[in-house]
């Protein structure tokens, strides 16, 4: 079975953590608040706008799925997500020296 880190484990995020939970994958949700993270996933409490918070990613990950949504529907806002927080994730874990498999991306369609 994989590791799994979902980046922005909100709507969408936690519908995929759900069923790779369900297949018996260990999943490891971050998002600003993990109160409502469904059973099973690991909650990360990190803002991905925010570098210093991404110091807390688990040793072992086999892939990323980055599910961010921005938080205003701006250009502004759309570069935050999109480009600063990919961008901030995947700075931490090349300084972590952690060996990702595969990173998929999405994004919104608006």
């Amino acid at each position: 079975m994989k590791r799994i880190l979902i980046a922005g484990c909100g709507y969408v995020g936690s519908a995929l953590a759900s069923d790779l939970v369900a297949q018996g994958h260990t999943v490891f949700g971050l998002r600003r608040t993990i109160d409502s993270l469904p059973n099973g996933v690991r909650g990360i409490g990190a803002d991905l706008l925010n570098p210093q918070s991404l110091h807390h990613l688990p040793d072992e990950v086999d892939y990323v799925v980055y599910a961010a949504s921005a938080d205003n529907f701006t250009p502004e806002g759309y570069r935050a997500s999109y480009v600063d927080g990919t961008r901030n994730l995947m700075d931490a874990l090349q300084r972590s020296s952690r060996t990702v498999h595969r990173f998929v991306f999405t994004s919104a369609t608006s």
